[in-house]
């Protein structure tokens, strides 16, 4: 279906009518099996007998409500409390989801929740043909056609714990997105990050970095003085820094070649004539003895720009 939509006249929309249990309510199963998942039914545990809690590892099924605002404008909410809550609903577990419908509680309130609050598999999957892909190019949300290979730059190794196999848990059963803890920049780290912080004028990182010039380290011991967030703030701009002056590197390269093969086949006057430039300094500079002036650099551009 989402290949048929992008072939079609309207490849934004995606068609949801060609299976009848689209419509059905979504539903997931979901394990009680952290301390942290066990905690989001403190509420819902209390004053209840031991057999009617829900236990560690515990099997329940999770459903998809609407959004407040939704069901308030589809008249589905009859007090102003209920439209400032999202419903969390759970049930028990069943093989077959929907015998449980009539058994779903908020896991918070523990009130019941009707079967028009919950989102059908089409509201659910409404939007995930235009799911961002991160890991490619000419992925992004309303990209169309093939994506492309992106390429990964290690900036460096930060130690964080287990927890991070969590970032994809959904608001529906989670009260708190944030899952990582973080151990900060290793020792080791600090040493290439200093590099990549002095291979970059201090004048330009601290106006990229929005510093004074006298707190950019030049020593480890100066550095080791920095703060993780001090010091990964510092690195991320000279690395951008640096990848600025590697692409402007990569450029200057072409344009010099082509400079070298016009004096070549024209000679210096004429060139030097042609790109109103001085011809003793313009033979330095294809000499690689002086660097391209930002001047000579647009000129050399505009002369290029027919031939592009």
């Amino acid at each position: 279906q989402i290949i048929r939509s992008i072939q079609s006249d309207n490849p934004n929309e995606l068609q949801f009518d060609w299976r009848e249990e689209l419509n059905h309510p979504a539903v997931s199963q979901y394990t009680a099996a952290t301390p942290d998942r066990l905690g989001w039914f403190r509420d819902f545990n209390r004053d209840r007998a031991y057999a009617e809690r829900v236990k560690p590892f515990n099997l329940l099924l999770e459903f998809y409500a609407r959004r407040p605002d939704e069901m308030a404008r589809q008249g589905l909410l009859k007090t102003s409390d209920k439209a400032r809550r999202q419903p969390k609903p759970v049930s028990p577990y069943n093989r077959d989801p929907y015998r449980m419908l009539p058994r779903i509680r908020d896991r918070v309130t523990r009130e019941p929740v009707e079967v028009e609050w919950l989102r059908t598999y089409a509201e659910t999957l409404r939007g995930y043909h235009r799911h961002p892909e991160a890991k490619f190019l000419d992925g992004d949300y309303m990209d169309r056609g093939p994506t492309r290979r992106r390429h990964v730059l290690v900036k460096g190794i930060e130690d964080i714990g287990k927890e991070a196999d969590k970032w994809d848990d959904e608001e529906p059963l989670s009260a708190d997105n944030e899952f990582t803890i973080s151990y900060g920049v290793s020792e080791i780290d600090r040493v290439p990050m200093l590099g990549v912080i002095r291979s970059v004028s201090k004048r330009r990182l601290a106006r990229a970095a929005k510093v004074s010039t006298r707190s950019i380290p030049s020593e480890e011991e100066a550095a080791k003085k920095l703060s993780d967030t001090e010091l990964r703030g510092l690195f991320e701009a000279a690395s951008a820094l640096a990848v600025e002056e590697r692409k402007q590197g990569e450029s200057d390269k072409g344009l010099l070649d082509w400079l070298a093969g016009q004096v070549e086949q024209r000679g210096l006057t004429a060139v030097a004539k042609e790109l109103e430039y001085d011809p003793a300094n313009l033979a330095k500079v294809v000499a690689g003895k002086r660097k391209l002036s930002e001047g000579l650099r647009r000129r050399l551009r505009l002369c290029l720009e027919p031939v592009r």
